[in-house]
């Protein structure tokens, strides 16, 4: 079809020619347009032309309305404690409060002594041994001072004597110094006594047996006239010679005789200077008479 169309197309254009080339006619009437011919094929793109220079900056723009506020943004991590800082002056004192009622009155108390115990120390301490019952030694050797309560016997002996025979310097005797607590009423010597207690420097002058030791001397602790193998722990003794006088204190426990306040204890003894006598106390005794021993009350 196309190529029919070029055929037309080319024998139109002869006729034209043809009449041109005779004399000029009137113009005839244009005849009607043909048909459209068919499309073309499409060219060739051209070559890209080179790019156009810059051109100049545009005017700068007004400022645009603000954004929208955006999310808000996490947390930080807590930061490092800083270094404490220096302490504040003192506040001043607050108002004193009100006092409170007045609490009820408690219960009444017992009739019991508060007592200060002497001290073992071989020091005569003032105050430290009054109300207690002194008993003077025979010949003016001095004095035995004794205090009684439930659990323990407190005794001082203030003693004229200047050698100790702890040291070996006695040439007779061994510085005993004894305790008899209740003998037996009726019985030779008042064997047994409830308790013995005596200190020396050679038990031998009670037989060579001694359950223990105190401050350095030997002892004879009796019960019911059995001398025990062991001396209790609560036994104290301290002796100091000073001056021309030997000062010796004692605390003697009173559990096995089972005493309670108000009973009375009847004590006696002897002690031994180093001069190869005996002294007792209280001047006269006899210790086939309980009568001759002093009664001393249990506080």
């Amino acid at each position: 079809m196309k190529k029919f169309l070029i055929v037309i197309s080319i024998l139109l254009v002869l006729i034209l020619a043809l009449s041109m080339a005779g004399c000029t006619g009137k113009t005839g009437e244009r005849g009607a347009t043909g048909p459209q011919g068919p499309e073309g094929p499409i060219g060739l793109q051209g070559i890209q032309g080179d790019q156009g220079a810059t051109g100049p900056a545009g005017v700068k723009g007004d400022t645009g309305d603000q954004g929208a506020t955006g999310p808000a943004g996490r947390k930080g991590d807590t930061g490092d404690q800083g270094e404490p800082g220096p302490q504040g002056p003192a506040g001043a004192s607050g108002a004193k409060g009100a006092t409170g009622p007045k609490g009820a009155t408690g219960p009444a108390g017992s009739d019991a002594v508060c007592e200060d115990f002497p001290a073992i120390d071989g020091v005569i301490s003032f105050d430290e041994w009054d109300g207690a019952v002194v008993i003077p030694v025979v010949s003016d050797m001095g004095t035995v001072s004794i205090l009684a309560y439930a659990n323990y016997l407190y005794m001082l002996f203030d003693i004229v004597d200047t050698t100790d025979a702890r040291l070996g310097e006695n040439i007779h005797g061994n510085d005993q110094t004894s305790i008899n607590i209740n003998p037996t009423p009726g019985a030779p010597w008042g064997l047994p006594c409830d308790i013995i207690f005596q200190i020396g420097a050679d038990p031998n002058a009670w037989g060579g047996v001694s359950p223990g030791q105190t401050d350095g001397w030997e002892t004879d602790w009796k019960i019911d006239g059995v001398q025990l193998p062991y001396l209790p722990g609560n036994v104290e003794t301290v002796t100091i010679y000073n001056g021309g006088k030997r000062v010796s204190e004692w605390r003697v426990p009173l559990a096995t005789i089972g005493v309670s306040p108000g009973d009375s204890l009847k004590v006696g003894g002897a002690i031994d200077v180093g001069d190869g006598s005996s002294y007792l106390y209280p001047i006269g005794l006899d210790w086939n008479d309980p009568g001759t021993f002093v009664g001393v009350l249990v506080r």
